[in-house]
């Protein structure tokens, strides 16, 4: 049992607790919360990008000669963090806005499945170097949506939350390079970096759609901690096919689920009060 799946487990036994608490008193019910902020943070997952088995890999010195690499790019755990403000307008329904940051980690596999004849092994040094680096692409999400919470007045809140707006990324999830140490004629060692998979647009705005369900717990009066369990729904670009002798590739837009687990604290900004006799 994977650890999201155990904390799924147990927020829905939280919520069922909490939804299906029995009502307190009139002159003992707690106030409810209409304007909540929360700043969270977690950890989101991704998956696998794209799989090229067979990229012909042009030798940088001397005649024309291509070795073949197989290059593999996946997702892996990376840090969310953002900010939420919700509103509710009613006892269950409410609307809200947010801002998130997503890591999209990148870890990249290159195996070099044939070479020719390079005493430098200038190509496998470029493989090794791609296996080895491991970036994070930042994503920054700004999202509007609606939520809906069951128990408002309960110690014990589990809710539910959907939203859309639009992703920002600041660097390629395309580009793929590595770097080698040539040895020149005179002896001295120079470090060169070669783009393997170039490309030219490394910023983008897409679309991006958000869906939640969580529990919160009143700790204190005006604050709650949160767990939650989340889904993002990012159009991300991937390769159809292996690059060309100068490094270029078409791509396509795909859908890709980024899950994530997080834990946050709420600020209770305005309240409604209970009934008292």
């Amino acid at each position: 049992m994977t650890a999201c799946t155990r904390w799924a487990r147990a927020l829905v036994i939280a919520a069922v607790l909490g939804g299906g608490a029995p009502a307190a008193l009139e002159s003992q019910t707690r106030p409810e919360p209409r304007l909540i902020f929360s700043i969270f943070g977690g950890v989101v997952n991704g998956g696998n990008l794209w799989d090229i088995p067979a990229q012909p890999f042009l030798l940088v010195f001397g005649p024309a000669q291509w070795d073949t690499i197989r290059l593999r790019r996946r997702l892996t755990t990376a840090p969310i963090a953002g900010l939420n403000a919700t509103i509710y307008q009613s006892s269950h329904f409410g609307l809200t806005a947010e801002a998130v940051y997503l890591g999209l980690r990148i870890d990249d596999d290159c195996t070099l499945l044939f070479q020719n004849a390079d005493v430098q092994q200038r190509n496998a040094q470029v493989c090794n170097d791609v296996t080895r680096r491991v970036r994070t692409v930042s994503n920054v999400g700004f999202t509007l949506g609606a939520a809906y919470r069951l128990a408002s007045r309960s110690a014990v809140t589990p809710y539910v939350r959907a939203q859309g707006g639009v992703s920002m990324r600041s660097s390629s999830l395309i580009e793929v390079a590595g770097r080698y140490n040539e040895v020149l004629t005179n002896g001295s060692v120079v470090v060169r970096e070669r783009a393997v998979i170039d490309d030219e647009s490394r910023t983008s705005v897409t679309p991006m759609l958000a869906v939640a369900a969580g529990v919160m717990f009143a700790v204190a009066p005006g604050y709650h901690l949160r767990a939650e369990i989340r889904d993002h729904l990012l159009v991300l670009k991937r390769l159809t096919g292996p690059a060309d002798d100068r490094a270029r590739v078409t791509t396509e837009s795909f859908l890709s689920h980024a899950p994530a687990l997080v834990f946050g604290i709420d600020i209770v900004l305005e309240r409604q009060r209970g009934r008292r006799y």
